[in-house]
């Protein structure tokens, strides 16, 4: 229900390929479907292979972006 706290959500796998540090960010919509630059919105300060939502209060969809 609105105001719980779904946990952290961590890294199963980490990310392969190329050379050089990774950088990562995660992403938030309360829209469901493919992405749309308009409805998903950039987590500020979320560089990390992990990320802990803290309490929602309604239904969002996070997605991870990694690049090197």
């Amino acid at each position: 229900g609105p105001g719980n706290d779904p946990g952290p959500i961590v890294e199963v796998a980490p990310p392969s390929g190329g050379q050089g540090a990774l950088e990562f960010l995660w992403m938030k919509s309360t829209q469901s479907g493919p992405f749309n630059p308009n409805t998903w919105m950039p987590i500020p300060n979320s560089n990390s292979p992990n990320y802990d939502p803290g309490p929602i209060f309604q239904t969002t969809y996070y997605a991870r972006c990694v690049r090197r």
